[in-house]
Formats: structure tokens, C-alpha cells, sequence
């Protein structure tokens, strides 16, 4: 009986996509005023800027640019 062994960029792939399902579950969407939705956790909040952390960055957008912020429950 031959056994199947799973390469290990397979694994590192099938790890990757578990960990970003887990990660959007619970993210906060931040709706521009073009419509681009960014998923991420909000870090700041005030008057006048929003900042974001996403998966590959931190990103801020001043507060006229946004349309709607969409928050998740923390764990």
C-alpha cells in the first residue's frame, strides 16, 4: 500500500487559506465613498482619519473618504 504524502507548499497553502477564513470572519469593513470595501481591524477612529490593518498593510484614509464602517463583535 503506497502512502500519499502532502508536499509541504500544499500544507503551507491549505495553513494559509484556514488562517485567512478564521481572519475574515471577524474582520471590520471599512466602505469607501467609491465603493471599495477593505476588510481589516480599525486601530484609530477619529474626526478627521480612519486607520486599518488589513492582512498585508496598514492603510489610512481621512474620514471624508469614508462611507460606512462595519464592525465586528472582539473575542
Amino acid at each position: 500500500m503506497q502512502r500519499f504524502r502532502i508536499r509541504p507548499s500544499r500544507r503551507l497553502a491549505a495553513l494559509l487559506l484556514a488562517v485567512s477564513l478564521v481572519g475574515t470572519a471577524t474582520a471590520d469593513v471599512l466602505t469607501l465613498r467609491d465603493g471599495r470595501r477593505i476588510e481589516g481591524r480599525i486601530t484609530l477612529e477619529n474626526a478627521s482619519l480612519v486607520r486599518i490593518r488589513t492582512s498585508l498593510a496598514e492603510l489610512e484614509f481621512p474620514r471624508s473618504e469614508v462611507a460606512a464602517i462595519e464592525r465586528t463583535k472582539s473575542k
